[in-house]
């Protein structure tokens, strides 16, 4: 993506966008006279629709900043408490998040420069799909 905005090619329309890129597709979608109000309450309904599931997926990848990756500390802490009981070892206690805490910068840090990275390809070349 950075590279087509770079040599100036046009952006694959099934590429990512931002925020933004979502917002003007809604709006191309909305002023597209050529389709049908029925037509365009589907695919503004399948884009928010489409805008949610990717949101709620995401969200769940085991990445500590993200709440999945609360879920795998709270699944890893459960396996260490188990694997300590069947050996009959004293539990280990809770397991420090913080020591994650260099993880959730650098994948803080990517989300922050993809996501800017994306708003200035969708200002800049914006995805036409009609």
């Amino acid at each position: 993506m950075i590279a087509d905005l770079v040599t100036g090619q046009p952006r694959d329309i099934y590429g990512p966008m931002s925020i933004l890129g979502a917002s003007i597709t809604a709006g191309e979608v909305a002023a597209n006279d050529d389709l049908s109000i029925s037509d365009r309450v589907v695919l503004f309904a399948s884009l928010l629709a489409s805008v949610n599931l990717f949101l709620a997926v995401f969200n769940f990848l085991p990445l500590p900043p993200l709440d999945g990756g609360h879920i795998a500390g709270a699944l890893y802490e459960k396996a260490r408490r188990l694997t300590a009981r069947a050996l009959s070892r004293p539990d280990p206690g809770p397991f420090d998040t913080a020591t994650l805490l260099p993880v959730a910068y650098v994948v803080g840090g990517f989300l922050i420069l993809s996501g800017v990275a994306l708003i200035i390809a969708d200002i800049l070349s914006p995805i036409q799909i009609f």
